[in-house]
């Protein structure tokens, strides 16, 4: 009975990075729609995509809490840290250099903190 909750955990948290991905790609499409097709200035594009990373964070730690129904701001955490290490290897896998990639700073506490936020939300929501 506990190998199949603990593999029903597995299952949500990987259907949790699976749907955070999916939001980051649409969210990223769509910010590139508004930065094409309206006069939004490109100079503002890091900003509007820490902030995109930042929500994908927050879903993420919401649906592991969730999962988890306990440790929501090490979870969240975690997880949070573990996609964007992700997105960053993937950003770093498209350009195909590892030049852009400065992972130690400190905008990127703001995800960390959108995924930890989240996760104690998952816990407290329930689910």
């Amino acid at each position: 009975m506990e190998k199949t909750r603990e593999r029903g955990r597995g299952l949500r948290i990987l259907k949790a990075f699976l749907y955070s991905t999916v939001l980051f790609l649409l969210l990223t499409g769509l910010a590139g729609l508004l930065l094409r097709f309206t006069p939004l200035p490109e100079t503002g594009s890091p900003y509007l995509m820490i902030a995109i990373l930042t929500v994908s964070c927050l879903f993420l730690g919401l649906c592991v809490g969730s999962a988890m129904k306990k440790g929501g701001l090490l979870y969240g955490g975690l997880c949070a840290l573990l996609f964007l290490l992700a997105v960053l290897l993937g950003n770093a896998w498209f350009l195909g250099s590892l030049q852009g990639l400065e992972l130690f700073q400190l905008k990127y506490l703001l995800c960390l903190l959108g995924g930890a936020a989240g996760g104690v939300a998952g816990v407290h929501l329930g689910g």
